[in-house]
């Protein structure tokens, strides 16, 4: 009986170290995502910045024909950028999804508790 309760804390111990694990990993991951992010973010509003200056430079040269084309790319870098972010959005959801599933699935120290409580 001894043996028994001892195997069993000592199974609820180390499936408890292995979420915690998975919750670190995970914590880190989001991280990273994030960071990936806000330098996305960064691009964008540089590239923007640039494109309002380099709109306003033409006007005032008077070569307004010159800011469509610099728009043109702009607006396709500036779609790209958006994409992009968009993936990694989409990818993060994904990911978060699965790891709540996996722990979800993962039995608690209550649950494994009240399991050793119903076997004896």
């Amino acid at each position: 009986m001894r043996d028994t309760q001892t195997r069993t804390d000592n199974t609820i111990e180390q499936k408890h170290k292995e979420v915690m694990a998975e919750v670190e990993s995970l914590k880190s991951r989001v991280t990273a995502l994030e960071e990936i992010a806000n330098a996305l973010k960064k691009q964008l509003a540089m590239l923007d910045d640039k494109m309002r200056g380099m709109i306003k430079g033409a006007a005032m040269s008077g070569n307004p024909g010159a800011a469509g084309n610099l728009l043109e790319d702009f607006e396709k870098a500036i779609e790209e950028l958006r994409k992009d972010l968009n993936d990694h959005k989409g990818q993060n959801a994904r990911e978060h999804d699965e790891f709540r599933q996996m722990l979800m699935a993962k039995a608690s120290k209550d649950d494994l508790t009240e399991l050793e409580e119903r076997m004896m």
